[in-house]
Order: structure tokens, then C-alpha cells, then sequence
């Protein structure tokens, strides 16, 4: 069952007459006095019992949602600005010439401008978009059935891709199908991205059928030009999806995972505020930007090895305090990495460098930071950026032998890093030691900050890569910075409590020092 919206309402009008289920209403009047305003703000969030007005029991640090209708005078948003977070302000579109030199502060809380003269509109859009949590999976290659079309060849590269080639149709035919269905609920929007990838003479359309509780079926059809952007998917009843390729012309597709998410619509990716970035090969990396207290560093944390799309660590990077950054790979299994086209790393460094700019931060005031699949991300960029911190929680950086590692040292276990090597097949024997090396001329070159420190905890008897702390250790000794690490005993996996403890000791530890 979704959690309950805490709504505040600022404005002269209560718009709580049109409560709806699933929303806890809050009210500040504008017209009343400042004094007046913060001593009803502090019953809200002491839960006072004995307030007949607001009788929520529910102890509350922070809105869901903040609605802004009006603005008076006497109206005070300092008082306010602890108990609100970025991304969660709807503010009247009539105010929006105005309230940015009132309030300047709300260009770091990337406030929403929107229509309110049909309330119950903007109501809807609250429930719709503004929900709790975050909701992303896909339909894996390994669920994909060809269809045995001619005389078709056919390859499965692990989670990567399905490959059909020698393909030869005058007219569209159905290629293939998604073995399992996709439900959809009626309350909210799905966004659903094909990775794939079809020579120029392939002609591709991707096929919905959708499917009612009362058997009825409903036939739409996506073309390559519409799959540009994310498809937009909304049922007025619980209903099942179900998906196809239907392919006509010359040539060879490969066709990749079908991601499909509960939409924020306008509002966000996965978390309100959080952002995707592709390459012109359709693959993604989703990003969040918090400001924080705006003051240095920027803390950028990439997240780790995740089956379920969206963002992880953004309580611990909030409780920081500081301006954060939270980037996260939804490719392959539980992510790739963060290793791509080059387009699709400069990507992720451009928007590191942009959030720097937004701050007027350096790289002097940058910190990078990762846990297990997001060392990788944290070391590689942070030496491409030349960050004044890296911090890491058993490090990966090895990527071939991590792969060579799985027959012989966990048999069936982290098959993620068989497919990371399969997706450079065309370079046969030698992308293992391509992925080897390919972290180590931006270690060997990165001139880092002066002071600048590498904090590694690392496991001792690593499964996954042994040498990968030693290996750091080798290609930044003759630096002059600040090497700090601690190593646990058991394998990659054994004692992650140790791992984030520690870890989160150096970030707090570098964020009071650098700041």
C-alpha cells in the first residue's frame, strides 16, 4: 500500500474541503502573522494532540509536497526552508514573475510552475507523480522469444542482447516477443525504453497489446522516431502488456532489455528531481542533484550493484548535510560499471563538471565516493576529474579478471561481470585485459588537488578482485596525497556493515575538513 502524501498548503484559500484519500493536509494562511504562521508550523510537526485543527498524529520532518496558491505579505518562507526539499514546490504560474525575487532561494529548490485554476487538476497531478519511493525493473533479454523467421540467424549475448541477423522482410513480421507480461495499475503513468540497436535498412516497430481484466485487447504500435523519447503508457483499469518486435527490410538487430518504470512524468526520473542521460546507442545513467546547504564540497556518489532501477544512498549522502550528486547505471543486470561509449562517459563527467559550475565550485571542493560497483565509477572519474577526495568500499577495478574470477572463486556468483566483457566481444580475447587497463592512465596521469586524500577499505580475502587495493596502492604511491585504507577480514561480500560503517566515517570526516 503507498504511504500517505503530507501536503502543505500555503496560500489564503484551505483547499482541504477536496480531500481525497491518500493525502494528509497542512495549511499556512498567508494573511496571518508571521509569529501566528510558525507556531501553527510547529504544532504540525510536534503532532500536537490537543491541536483540534491539525489533528495528525503522525510526527513529521519534512513535506511530501508544498503547494504554493497565494503569496501576502506578511508571508516569511525562511521559518519553512528546513522542513522542505528540492523538487517538491508546485508554485501558481501567476506568481512565477515574482516569487524567484522574493525568495531567491528557490533556484536551488527547483521549484514546479503550474496552472492552479482547476484545483482538482492539480490534485490529481499531486497523487500521479508525486508518490513516495521509486519503481523501475525491465523485461530481461533471457525473457525474449524469437520467432524463427526464414532463414534468420540467431545469438544471445547473456543480459546484453538477443542478435537476428540476415534478416530479409518486405513487410513488417513479428521477430519477437517478451515471454512475460507487464501489469499496469490505472494510478499512475508507465515509461517504458527499449535498448536496442538495427542496421539502417531495418525498419523497427516495437507492438503493445493491452490486455483488460475482461479480455478485451488493444493494439498500438511504436516507430523507431517515437522510440526517441520514452514511450508514455496509461490504462484506465488494471491491465496486462504485453510486447513484441515486429521488423521489416534488410540487415541485423540486436535487441536489448525493455525498461519499464512508474513515470513522475515532467517532474522526474525514479526520485522527483532525478534526471536521465543517454547516448546516441541508447544506453542510460540516471543522476539526482540535491543542493543542500549550497556550501562545499559537492559529495558525488555512484551507486553499487542494484536489480532494481533508481538511486541508492541518498539518506547517507543527505545526513552529510552538503551538496550531493547520486548517479545511477540501470544497464545489464544491476548495472555495467559505468563504462561505455565514450560519449557516454563524457556524459557523465559533463554532468559532474555541470553541478560544479552551478555551486562555483573546483574540483578542490569535489568528492567522490562509491561502494563495491560504484568504485569503479568513483575512482575512474574522480581521476578524470582529478577530485580532491576519492573515497572507496571494496574497490573494483580489474573489470577483466573480475570475470575470470567466476569459474574458479564464486562459481555462479556476480555473473554481471560475464556480460561487462561480453559487451566488447568484437575484440575478442582481449577485452579482458582491455577492461584491465583501461583505468589506468587516468590513475597514472590525474594530477590531484594538493591535500588531496583516497580513503580504501577494502576486504582481504576479496573473491571478486584481489589485487585491486594493491593494484591503487601501485599507481598512486608516488602522488603526494593522503592514502588512507583499513582491511577487513572475509570475502567481498562478508562483512558490508564494517565496510559502511567506515566508509561513511571518511566522507564525514573529508566534508568537515574540506568544507
Amino acid at each position: 500500500m503507498d504511504k500517505k502524501l503530507h501536503i502543505l498548503q500555503i496560500g489564503r484559500e484551505r483547499w482541504e474541503s477536496r480531500n481525497e484519500d491518500g493525502l494528509i493536509w497542512y495549511y499556512i494562511n498567508v494573511c496571518d502573522d508571521v509569529d501566528v504562521q510558525q507556531e501553527k508550523l510547529h504544532v504540525v510537526l510536534n503532532a500536537n494532540e490537543d491541536n483540534e485543527e491539525e489533528n495528525h498524529q503522525e510526527k513529521i520532518t519534512s513535506f511530501d509536497v508544498v503547494i504554493i496558491s497565494e503569496l501576502g505579505t506578511n508571508f516569511d518562507f525562511s521559518y519553512l526552508q528546513q522542513y522542505i526539499e528540492p523538487y517538491t514546490i508546485l508554485v501558481n504560474q501567476e506568481l512565477s514573475d515574482t516569487i524567484i525575487n522574493h525568495f531567491p532561494i528557490f533556484k536551488y529548490l527547483f521549484v514546479h510552475y503550474i496552472d492552479m485554476q482547476d484545483i482538482t487538476s492539480v490534485i490529481a497531478t499531486v497523487k500521479k507523480d508525486f508518490f513516495i519511493g521509486q519503481n523501475g525493473t525491465k523485461l530481461h533479454v533471457k525473457n525474449i522469444v524469437v520467432n524463427h523467421v526464414d532463414n534468420c540467424s540467431i545469438y544471445y549475448n547473456g543480459n546484453n542482447y538477443v542478435e537476428i541477423s540476415e534478416i530479409n522482410q518486405s513487410d513488417y513480421v513479428q521477430l519477437l516477443y517478451w515471454k512475460y507480461n507487464i501489469g499496469l495499475g490505472s494510478d499512475a503513468t508507465t515509461d517504458l525504453w527499449l535498448e536496442y540497436d538495427a542496421d539502417n535498412q531495418i525498419d523497427l516497430r516495437l507492438v503493445l497489446h493491452f490486455i483488460d481484466s475482461a479480455g478485451e485487447v488493444i493494439r498500438r504500435t511504436f516507430t523507431q522516431t517515437e522510440m526517441a523519447h520514452n514511450i508514455n503508457v496509461n490504462v484506465e483499469q488494471f491491465t496486462y502488456l504485453a510486447a513484441s518486435i515486429e521488423v521489416k527490410g534488410q540487415g541485423t538487430i540486436k535487441v536489448g532489455p525493455l525498461h519499464y518504470r512508474k513515470s513522475r512524468e515532467q517532474y522526474g526520473e525514479m526520485l522527483l528531481g532525478g534526471q536521465v542521460s543517454r547516448d546516441s546507442q541508447r544506453n542510460e545513467f540516471f543522476y539526482y542533484f540535491n543542493p543542500g546547504d549550497l556550501q562545499p564540497p559537492l559529495n558525488v556518489y555512484f551507486s553499487g550493484y542494484r536489480t532494481a532501477e533508481g538511486f541508492e544512498g541518498y539518506w547517507m549522502m543527505k545526513n552529510l548535510g552538503k551538496p550531493f550528486l547520486l548517479i545511477s547505471d540501470p544497464r545489464l543486470e544491476g548495472g555495467c560499471f559505468y563504462v561505455g561509449s565514450s560519449e557516454y562517459e563524457q556524459k557523465i563527467e559533463h554532468v559532474i563538471q555541470t553541478y560544479l559550475d552551478l555551486l562555483s565550485f573546483s574540483t578542490k571542493q569535489l568528492v567522490i565516493s562509491g561502494l563495491s560497483m560504484g568504485t569503479y565509477g568513483a575512482i575512474y572519474y574522480g581521476a578524470r576529474l582529478e577530485a580532491r577526495a576519492i573515497v572507496v568500499g571494496k574497490p573494483l577495478i580489474n573489470l577483466g579478471d573480475i570475470a575470470r574470477n567466476v569459474p574458479l572463486h564464486r562459481p555462479e556468483a556476480f555473473e554481471t561481470s560475464l556480460d561487462l566483457v561480453n559487451k566488447f566481444i568484437d575484440q575478442g580475447e582481449e577485452r579482458y585485459e582491455k577492461l584491465n587497463n583501461k583505468i589506468v592512465p587516468y590513475l597514472e596521469k590525474a594530477k590531484f588537488p594538493e591535500d588531496s586524500t583516497i580513503a580504501i577499505a577494502y576486504m582481504m580475502q576479496d573473491d571478486y578482485d584481489s589485487q585491486a587495493y594493491f593494484d591503487l596502492l601501485n599507481y598512486l604511491s608516488e602522488k603526494e596525497i593522503n592514502i588512507i585504507s583499513k582491511g577487513l577480514v572475509g570475502r567481498h561480500n562478508d562483512n558490508s556493515p564494517g565496510i559502511n560503517q567506515w566508509f561513511f566515517a571518511q566522507l564525514k570526516r573529508l566534508n568537515i575538513s574540506i568544507g
